[in-house]
């Protein structure tokens, strides 16, 4: 599954990625077959097309490329670690080559960087959500 905000709404789109030129043009058909009838499929910026990660945070939100989450950390003594980061698809750490990865965005400096450490976690007390995305938080894409 795939996002995009369409071009002549702003509205955010999901469904099945049917067309994508790097920059230039995509559509999202609004269904789960990855075909499109007319006025079935959006058109939709390319710049703001994510893919679904298969992960959802502490309140079932689906996390998708370009989520900003707030990671917190209860360490149980009273204290707890928060910041953010951006959910972003292969080596933005230089840590491995492969996966859905966060970048620090402000906050705590020192936290893993493998998603998988911060989704279903509740038992460890770490705990994401998605607290909104680099194109609708433009500040934050960089």
């Amino acid at each position: 599954m795939f996002r995009g905000q369409r071009v002549d709404t702003g509205e955010w789109v999901f469904g099945m990625l049917c067309q994508y030129h790097a920059g230039v043009s995509a559509k999202i058909a609004a269904n789960d077959f990855g075909t499109y009838e007319q006025g079935m499929a959006y058109c939709v910026n390319p710049a703001t097309v994510g893919q679904y990660t298969g992960l959802t945070d502490r309140n079932g939100v689906k996390i998708f490329e370009g989520d900003i989450l707030r990671l917190s950390h209860d360490w149980g003594d009273g204290t707890t670690d928060v910041w953010l980061a951006i959910v972003e698809f292969g080596n933005p750490n230089g840590l491995y080559s492969w996966g859905w990865q966060l970048r620090y965005l402000k906050g705590c400096s020192s936290f893993n960087k493998d998603i998988l450490c911060w989704v279903d976690m509740e038992d460890t007390r770490a705990w994401c959500e998605v607290v909104g995305n680099v194109h609708d938080n433009p500040e934050c894409k960089s």
